[in-house]
């Protein structure tokens, strides 16, 4: 069947794959989109989606030359000049000077300061990266990941006693800030620099009295540093549930050392089945509280034996491009097929076989996410 260009509408082609590419599950209509160039060569948005259609399927060779055109017919439009910076630096290339341009269209973008400062340290100019932080924080003190990447970058160069004093200085002058507060906590503790943050909680204690970021912390860094008593005493308080019908098992830090434990097994996989099957029996449903996907190697074991995954993705934050590539590799992951398992005597299951594609669904937004992984739970190994 050949159809005409007269018959193609830019227009509803443009829309068809803007939607295609929100959803994992639709099929890229580049032919369609090529098609539609043939119609409107110079509009660029169609050759933005076309690059973003190829950057989808990994081609970025190909994604390039159609987002440089795109670039070239819109330079004032932030979304193509944004989407042009970030191709380069996935592929390695050069960058710096498209993310300034970038941010000449978008200065208050705070992605692209990071893409900025990402292209800098690829460009083995860490020094300017962490100047040009440093800058953007004092113009926007209260911009938290800015200070979770400055104290990342920091550490990383070797600054290891002070990596996350731009968090202080930034409390200084907000010292009701919440999500600073819980942000450093978080790095300190990671880092074992367990007397600063107890430095910390002791200072949140005085402005907000006793809290559950206080008191899990705190829980973590006395198991961490040997006071195991004390730790338990802590966790326990954090434990009980008022909620019939609800058990919480809580862990601590140790939590970051599972893939290693799980290294040490012959099959790692068949221990977590091991380890799970008894809760299929007792429980109708079993949450587990992992690390991203896309972060550690036990989340990628545990996963395989899930039903159903939800992924949280905070607007304005969360990179539409990770996104989609944690469906993909969920998808990859489930690809063997097994028998379907089956729900606990009278319960209808949710249960679907291992293997089938799963149905991805926008099942909400969330305005703010406290995490509070990293204390309020505790694995217990049932060997």
């Amino acid at each position: 069947m050949i159809v005409s260009s007269a018959a193609v509408d830019p227009r509803r082609v443009l829309d068809d794959a803007i939607a295609a590419l929100r959803s994992p599950e639709a099929e890229l209509p580049l032919e369609d989109v090529d098609r539609a160039l043939t119609v409107a060569p110079h509009d660029p948005r169609l050759w933005h989606v076309k690059g973003l259609i190829h950057r989808a399927q990994e081609k970025r060779e190909l994604a390039l030359p159609a987002l440089e055109r795109a670039a070239q017919l819109a330079p004032s439009e932030a979304i193509i000049v944004r989407g042009l910076a970030r191709t380069k630096l996935e592929a390695g290339l050069p960058c710096v000077d498209d993310f300034a341009g970038a941010l000449k269209v978008a200065p208050n973008d705070p992605d692209l300061v990071k893409g900025l400062v990402a292209a800098l340290a690829a460009d083995g100019r860490s020094d300017e990266a962490v100047a040009g932080l440093e800058q953007a924080l004092r113009r926007s003190p209260l911009w938290t990941d800015g200070h979770v990447l400055l104290a990342q970058m920091r550490w990383a160069e070797g600054d290891r006693k002070g990596f996350t004093r731009s968090f202080d200085e930034a409390l200084t002058h907000h010292p009701n800030s919440f999500e600073l507060r819980r942000e450093q906590l978080v790095a300190l503790v990671e880092a074992e620099h367990f007397d600063d943050a107890m430095a910390r909680i002791e200072q949140g204690r005085r402005l907000w009295g006793e809290h559950i970021l206080f008191t899990s912390h705190e829980a973590a860094i006395r198991s961490e540093s040997g006071d195991i008593e004390g730790g338990d005493r802590l966790f326990a308080e954090l434990a009980p549930l008022d909620f019939a019908n609800l058990d919480m098992v809580p862990a601590d830090l140790s939590y970051r050392r599972l893939d290693i434990a799980l290294d040490k097994t012959k099959r790692p996989t068949r221990r977590l089945a091991t380890l799970l099957r008894p809760l299929r029996d007792e429980y109708a449903y079993v949450i587990l509280d992992c690390a991203p996907i896309l972060a550690v190697a036990e989340t990628r074991i545990l996963v395989k034996h899930a039903d159903t995954t939800v992924i949280v993705a905070r607007a304005g934050r969360s990179a539409v491009s990770a996104v989609r590539h944690h469906q993909r590799l969920e998808l990859q992951l489930r690809a063997p097929a097994h028998p379907a398992r089956r729900g606990p005597p009278g319960h209808p299951g949710l249960r679907q076989p291992i293997g089938q594609r799963p149905q991805f669904r926008r099942a909400g937004f969330l305005r703010r996410l406290i995490d509070q992984r990293r204390g309020s739970a505790r694995w217990k190994d049932r060997a």
